[in-house]
């Protein structure tokens, strides 16, 4: 059991997998350099976070306890371990709450629920942003297929019964090898405080900032160990609404008291700032880009080249052989409404984003009234859209550095950039490269 406890609820993940012998059986020894393949069930709670009442975690809790119970036969309860790992909203409260809180947790799972936990301090943490973004990172690669790619090219390929046809039809790695292996894909997570950036370079790469690597090892079912050097960058502030509360501030800034126009809003819309000031629409995507790229702190001092953005040090990503998949805003902003998640391409998006921007504010309304955009689209996600599109795409050409024209693809081949919500309809959480990281650990070799 994973529980990620985020800074807008709760969410419950129950694991199981097959043990590893019982999987070799059902394989020819050639397929068991294979991970795991695990199954998955899900629930959500939508309360909030305890830093303030500590004593109110068991009734947060209770909820997510009883449905894994539901889930996990009753004589496996006492051997199935639980999880509870706190992420961005729980690395900003002050320590003494933090400890109460994780304390409160680890009560209840003892005191109050059938499941295993050994150590409150292994199981009820708080996780870094970086290990978040190697969780999610092993997550994409494992539902995507890009450990399987990554095996010399000796090594058995993808085969129907294991990996549904969602799946094989999912995006594959670049198919230049490094030393025989093909390449795993490279992740981003586009959070509303933050953003990450993981990847794995190539080996020479990996040799030359070998201080700035994190060794991921995954054991697979015949006991051998695949180990992989990944970079992780965490930009704290570059999510999607923290930007824009640094976009508003930085206009506020320049009004001089007075009403000012916001690029970054539909023409015509209205949005109440701090001391009174009223911004008004002006409905351009090109000049939003522009507004918004000084926010990207590209001037910053680099203390190690090469830096990408915000003085963050970043091995060179080399696009003609990496391909990376965006999850949360990524696909969000990009997908539900305009309508272009899935391969990037940077003149589509751009064309839509400008087209989106220039509409009229009360048009646009009307027709979310009219019930005209997909369900769980309000009025402040028509409001803010134009602001994410013309931040997701500095990001993506003035941050990450990815190009604009692509001239390394081949005909027919995928996109550098992809933006996903879910793989076969198992979404991207990072609980579950969570999950698969403690799963094979205890793989044995024989």
């Amino acid at each position: 059991i994973v529980i990620d406890a985020g800074s807008s609820g709760s969410r419950v993940h129950v694991y199981s997998w097959r043990a590893p012998e019982t999987q070799r059986a059902l394989l020819t020894a050639a397929e068991w350099t294979r991970l795991p393949v695990m199954s998955i069930t899900t629930m959500t709670t939508g309360l909030s976070t305890f830093a303030d009442r500590s004593q109110s975690v068991h009734e947060h809790l209770t909820p997510l306890t009883d449905f894994a119970k539901g889930i996990i036969p009753a004589d496996a309860w006492a051997r199935t371990q639980v999880y509870l790992l706190a992420t961005a909203g729980m690395r900003l409260v002050p320590a003494p709450q933090q400890a109460q809180v994780l304390e409160a947790a680890c009560r209840h799972f003892r005191d109050s629920s059938p499941f295993s936990v050994a150590s409150c301090d292994k199981q009820i943490r708080v996780i870094s942003g970086e290990m978040e973004g190697v969780y999610g990172w092993v997550t994409v690669n494992y539902l995507l297929g890009g450990f399987e790619k990554a095996l010399p090219s000796s090594s058995i390929e993808f085969e129907e019964q294991l990996w549904p046809d969602a799946m094989l039809s999912a995006p594959r790695p670049a198919a230049k090898q490094d030393g025989g292996r093909g390449r795993t894909l490279g992740f981003s997570d586009m959070g509303g405080a933050s953003t990450q950036l993981v990847f794995e370079p190539s080996t020479q790469v990996a040799d030359e900032h070998r201080h700035d690597m994190t060794e991921v090892r995954l054991r697979r079912l015949d006991g051998s160990v695949a180990r992989h050097d990944v970079f992780v960058a965490t930009f704290l502030g570059f999510g999607t609404n923290q930007a824009r509360q640094r976009h508003l501030a930085r206009l506020q800034a320049q009004s001089n008291g007075g009403a000012l126009v916001d690029h970054c809003l539909p023409t015509g819309a209205h949005e109440q700032l701090a001391g009174g000031v009223r911004a008004t629409g002006g409905g351009s995507f090109a000049r939003c880009r522009e507004h918004t790229l000084p926010l990207l702190n590209k001037t910053a001092v680099c203390p190690e080249e090469p830096c990408l953005f915000n003085g963050v040090h970043t091995p060179e990503i080399d696009y003609a052989v990496h391909r990376f998949v965006g999850v949360s805003d990524w696909w969000y902003a990009m997908h539900d409404i305009l309508g272009l998640g899935g391969d990037y391409d940077a003149h589509t998006f751009e064309q839509a984003a400008h087209r989106y921007c220039q509409l009229d504010w009360e048009q646009l309304v009307a027709e979310h009234r009219a019930g005209r955009f997909p369900p769980g689209v309000d009025e402040e996600r028509l409001r803010v859209q134009c602001f994410k599109a013309a931040w997701l795409a500095n990001i993506l050409h003035e941050g990450f550095g990815l190009p604009r024209t692509d001239a390394t693809l081949s005909a027919g081949a995928r996109a550098h950039f992809q933006s996903l919500d879910n793989a076969n309809g198992i979404p991207f959480s990072w609980t579950l490269g969570a999950a698969m990281m403690h799963a094979v650990s205890p793989v044995e070799i024989g």
